[in-house]
């Protein structure tokens, strides 16, 4: 097989390392990411930098403006709204594929979820947001897709993006931390149609706790299309 192009691996690496600092509220809406300092930080060059970059914009993390460089995105709330149609779409479809997950997959859920409620134990709130985004996660890797593996760790960066709307950050995740613990279990004892129905409520409770947040910043309600009239 062909050798990798070593200067695409490195800009999939560098994307892939600030992908994951926004995943873990590192990175929040907003900040500036200069060219020089990024570069040196991640031990690429700038041309190598540059393409990480691209490829964020593209997955819709950041923007570059000219004469202004790249920044974090702030969502708007219909793209909050799309978020969550996607992990609705995609963790259901884990669910019921957890069905045939391995011994090894399901222990792996069972030590994310351990580690939303380490992270809740020391009030560590950001923490207990990444670790609760790493638990969804592996509910969608139950699929066994690798390409829908990568959307999901594009969405789950941009869902960090939309919770940092949230003014309390204990406010906001405290309640799920119960919640991911009931999930996990119910998958666990094989009530994939018990997780279904409680995975549907939690994102549908998300999604409109994190919309009121969104207005709160002044973002406008998402327009809904309407359904085609009968005929």
């Amino acid at each position: 097989m062909p050798e990798p192009d070593r200067p695409l691996v490195l800009s999939q690496t560098a994307a892939g390392l600030l992908r994951d600092k926004i995943l873990r509220g590192e990175l929040a809406p907003g900040t500036p990411l200069r060219e020089v300092i990024w570069a040196e930080a991640l031990n690429v060059s700038r041309n190598t930098l540059r393409e990480a970059l691209r490829d964020l914009v593209a997955e819709g993390l950041i923007e570059h403006r000219p004469h202004h460089g790249a920044t974090v995105r702030a969502l708007t709330s219909a793209e909050i709204s799309e978020i969550y149609t996607i992990r609705l779409t995609l963790e259901l479809r884990g669910v019921t594929c957890s069905a045939y997950a391995s011994k090894e997959a399901m222990a792996e859920l069972v030590e994310r979820v351990e580690a939303v409620q380490r992270a809740a134990l020391a009030r560590d709130w950001k923490q207990s947001g990444t670790a609760s985004l790493e638990f969804h996660r592996q509910i969608v890797s139950f699929i066994g897709s690798p390409r829908l593996d990568e959307l999901f760790a594009s969405v789950a960066a941009q869902a960090r993006l939309a919770f940092s709307l949230a003014s309390d950050a204990r406010r906001f995740q405290e309640p799920w931390v119960a919640r991911d613990v009931e999930i996990c279990s119910m998958l666990c004892d094989g009530d994939r149609a018990g997780a279904s129905r409680a995975l549907e409520l939690y994102l549908q409770e998300s999604e409109r706790v994190v919309l009121e947040a969104a207005r709160s910043h002044g973002l406008p309600r998402p327009s809904r299309s309407a359904a085609p009239a009968a005929d």
